[in-house]
């Protein structure tokens, strides 16, 4: 899924119609649901990505299409020694905005608070087959996930403990779907794996 040549042809493909008007390059991710080890089979490695995003820079610059190549997960995110690199670059964090700002309605008319985490069901608000928007979005699970409380955390998670786990929380948020990548869907309440006291992903869910 990294080939030059096969993302030169769909980007003059592309370039064709008037109505597309902005492409994003993006690496394939980590599934939850496949795991580590298909992970490593389908992930593009650091070289080929490297050649992409110069040659995406360079069709970039010769305006043939307007296109981007999005970031994606590498290894120094999350394991580095260097606790003040990790602190600011978790204080520089994109606000989640799941049961925020929004929530997501799946298929069966079940509500997640992430569209990347579908019927995970740590992460289900409600129902609509049964209940109004309203009635998902002031829901009691939809509260105590937004109020997330110590008790919830588990005792070998760094959160149980943490002095800046309300504010943490709250906003900017964690990225649950990094936490369920990194430490497994049991391991929920552990800390946002770029958290500078975050142990390290028992799962390989970036490029090394």
């Amino acid at each position: 899924n990294s080939n030059i040549e096969e993302l030169n042809k769909l980007i003059l493909f592309l370039s064709k119609f008037d109505n597309i008007e902005h492409v994003n390059i993006t690496m394939a991710g980590y599934s939850i649901y496949l795991g580590e080890e298909k992970y490593k089979n389908y992930r593009a490695n650091r070289d080929d990505i490297l050649k992409i995003e110069q040659f995406v820079k360079k069709i970039k610059y010769e305006n043939i299409i307007n296109i981007d190549f999005n970031g994606y997960a590498q290894i120094d995110e999350y394991i580095n020694d260097d606790v003040l690199f990790k602190r600011e670059n978790f204080s520089k964090r994109a606000k989640c905005t799941g049961n925020i700002e929004n929530f997501y309605i799946l298929p069966d008319g079940k509500v997640t608070i992430c569209e990347e985490l579908y019927w995970n069901s740590n992460f289900i608000i409600g129902d609509l087959t049964k209940q109004s928007i309203m009635e998902v979005w002031n829901s009691s699970k939809a509260m105590g996930l937004f109020n997330l409380s110590k008790e919830m955390v588990q005792d070998k998670s760094k959160c149980k403990i943490c002095k800046e786990f309300e504010n943490c929380h709250k906003v900017p948020g964690v990225c649950w779907k990094l936490v369920v990548e990194a430490y497994g869907n049991e391991n929920w309440t552990y800390p946002d794996p770029r958290c500078p006291y975050s142990p390290p992903p028992q799962n390989v869910f970036f490029i090394e």
